[in-house]
This record gives structure tokens, sequence and C-alpha cells, in this order.
């Protein structure tokens, strides 16, 4: 958009695209055209050569027309932890029954800033703990969207004593949510410090106070859990 063009992604091959079938039937038409009204004297001449010529010329000119002239260039790519690839499953199917879409994107933040993690890392052993945070933060954003969706059929305004409690308990996800973001924020931001100074204590506390807030979220799901039952 800031370049003042529009890519439209389509599969098969590109005469399928209906804007490329007219745009490469207008420069045949076009060309044969030309061909035909500056033929002259040697078309009168050889007028058997005539349609073979207009036949080669809309052949080039649909080739030309639809030749790419794009191509993509090789990238290289780490293969992540199992213990993320698993997360990232469990992501996908459950991210499709989240209604709200502000739980969606602060599941999408966490997700986001762990693959980052996961490219940027020189330590595997992090993979585990990426896992983890990717898992407490879909928790997080399931038990958020449930709670959304029951408080929504209730006048929070006249609130009973349940009610208040899932409202505290909505404020508390929530805030773990942030705070968890907020904390692989501050792993990326140490580690690319670290890579400069080529040095990785500063990340390793970091992870501890991510591991740290993967344990608050348990215990809000084991508080939880509990009083349910």
């Amino acid at each position: 958009a800031q370049i003042g063009a529009e890519a439209i992604a389509h599969r098969g091959h590109v005469l399928r695209e209906p804007s490329m079938r007219k745009k490469s039937s207008t420069l045949m038409f076009r060309t044969m055209a030309i061909i035909a009204a500056t033929g002259g004297y040697w078309a009168v001449k050889a007028y058997f050569f005539l349609p073979i010529v207009l036949v080669g010329a809309a052949v080039v000119s649909i080739v030309g027309a639809t030749r790419r002239t794009t191509r993509a260039l090789p990238r290289g790519s780490r293969a992540l932890a199992p213990a993320i690839s698993e997360a990232l499953g469990r992501v996908e199917r459950v991210v499709p029954g989240l209604a709200a879409r502000r739980h969606r994107m602060a599941l999408r933040a966490v997700v986001h800033r762990a693959l980052a993690l996961a490219e940027g890392s020189p330590k595997a052993a992090t993979g585990d703990e990426l896992g983890q945070a990717i898992d407490a933060a879909l928790v997080a954003a399931g038990r958020l969207d449930a709670l959304d969706r029951e408080l929504e059929q209730v006048d929070i305004r006249n609130a009973s004593d349940e009610v208040r409690a899932r409202l505290h308990e909505r404020d508390v996800w929530s805030a773990r949510l942030l705070e968890m973001t907020a904390s692989l924020d501050a792993i990326q931001a140490r580690a690319a410090s670290a890579r400069e100074r080529i040095a990785g204590d500063a990340a390793e506390a970091r992870l501890a106070d991510l591991r740290a807030r993967i344990e608050a979220l348990e215990e809000v799901a084991a508080v939880t859990e509990g009083s349910g039952a």
C-alpha cells in the first residue's frame, strides 16, 4: 500500500485470474491490430503469411503478458523445538473457538514473541520454557474468553458475590497475560543486548522471571479449579 501497489493471491495458472485474462487479451488484440494495419503492400502480396504472423504475434503477446516477473529468494529457517511445535499445534486447535478478538490478539502477541525468541536464541534449552509460555497464554486466553461469555449473561451493575468473583478472576488472568507479554519483551531486549556484548547471564535471569510468570498463571489456574470444585 505504501508504494501504490496491491497484491492478489491466486492458486493455479495465471490465466485463471480474470484480470490477467483481460490484460493478455487486450495486448493480443492490440498487437494483432497494429500488425494488420501496418502490413501494407507486403500483406497484399503475401496474404497467406498474414494469418501465421498474426497467430505468432498473439502467442508472443500472451507469453509476454503472463510471464513471471518476480522470483522467491531462499530463506534459511531453524527448526523449532518440539515443545514449541506442540504448543503451536494446541494453539491452532483452540484459537478458532475464541470468540473475542482481543483475546486472540493477546495470545497472538505471546506466540509471536516466543517465536522471535526461538529464532534468535542460541540456547536450545529455552524451547521448553517458550513452549510452556505459549501453553500458559493459551490457557489464560481461553479462560478469559469463557469468563467474558459468562459475564455477558449477567448484569454487572447489580453484581452478586459470585459475579464479583468472576470479575476479579478475569482481572487476574488479564494481568498475568500482560505480564507474560512484558516478560517476553524483556527477554528479547536482553537477548539482543547480550548478543552484542556476547554475554548470556542477563537473558538467563529473564528466563527465570518468565518461569515465575508461568508459575503465577498455573497458580491462578489451580486456585480457579479448587474454587470451582
